[in-house]
């Protein structure tokens, strides 16, 4: 439903809003869609189409409430990937630049997840031909502060947390 919504010369706000909103309540079908990239390279026509619906998705406000970084994993095993061809790798980019512009939390789930090194490689691989990689790959580099600040308050917080459990079987 979501492709034939983005079939048209634009996705249109009435056909799209009602298929973000079901996503919303029952994320399992985009998911079960960004989790397509990691299939293997062959599957080139699959992760094109769906990189393109998800460049269109993540233009629409509601989208931003769907789970992005429940699946930034999958783009990442695409983006690592020796065997990614370059045209869903540069799609795949463009995407990821798209969503890390919207929200900085997502370039620093990239950071957290090694995007950094990741872009490098693929820029090497491709002579430093990949549109916006550089931009990425920059803007991933500096969330490294608030990536270690985000792994340091998930330790503070379970190291709280199992202190308190601890008291609790204690009594």
């Amino acid at each position: 439903d979501l492709e034939e919504a983005f079939r048209s010369e634009g996705p249109q706000q009435g056909e799209a809003k009602p298929l973000l909103l079901q996503l919303q309540r029952q994320p399992q079908p985009f998911l079960v869609l960004m989790r397509s990239l990691d299939t293997p390279a062959a599957n080139k026509p699959l992760h094109l189409a769906v990189l393109r619906i998800l460049m269109q998705l993540v233009d629409f406000p509601e989208a931003l409430l769907l789970p992005w970084h429940e699946a930034m994993d999958t783009c990442m095993a695409c983006l690592q990937s020796p065997n990614t061809d370059r045209e869903v790798l540069q799609e795949l980019i463009l995407f990821l630049h798209r969503l890390a512009s919207i929200s900085r939390d997502y370039a620093v789930v990239l950071n957290q997840l090694g995007a950094r090194d990741a872009i490098s490689k693929a820029l090497e691989k491709h002579l430093g031909e990949l549109e916006l990689a550089q931009e990425l790959r920059d803007m991933v580099f500096k969330c490294e502060k608030h990536a270690h600040l985000y792994r340091k308050l998930t330790t503070n917080i379970l190291g709280g947390c199992i202190q308190v459990r601890g008291k609790v079987r204690g009594h």
